[in-house]
């Protein structure tokens, strides 16, 4: 059976996969289970690759003019994730009210503002499988 680590990966990289497809490509949401099918036990490597040109390529475009906007792409999706969460950050509720801190778009570059988000992503995984 799946350790409390993989269910946490499975569900924390799953939720972070569709909200993304959601804001910037809608059309490949139905895609996120056979990604996570296909990568199980490599999720965050699958997550970089995916996450770096969508948010980078796309940030100031999304489908429909909604989804996550401004520089600071990565810190929406984490504050987004925290509020789905609703533990390791407070209540659901505070988490709305507190975006994280520093912001991402303050990372000297793509790949630094990338490996931050990761890391808070590790972070909420393993709070999340506690």
């Amino acid at each position: 059976p799946p350790s409390s680590d993989d269910l946490a990966r499975h569900e924390v990289i799953g939720w972070l996969l569709g909200a993304a497809f959601a804001a910037f490509d809608p059309r490949r949401i139905e895609e996120v289970p056979s990604l996570l099918a296909a990568h199980h036990g490599s999720e965050m490597p699958l997550l970089r690759r995916t996450l770096a040109p969508l948010v980078w390529e796309r940030k100031a475009k999304p489908e429909g003019g909604k989804g996550f906007g401004g520089e600071d792409v990565y810190g929406s999706l984490l504050h987004a994730l925290h509020k789905y969460l609703g533990s390791g950050e407070g209540s659901a509720e505070e988490a709305a009210l507190a975006p994280p801190s520093p912001p991402f778009s303050s990372s000297s570059s793509a790949s630094a503002a990338l490996e931050r988000f990761l890391d808070e992503v590790q972070r909420s995984i393993a709070r999340r499988s506690a």
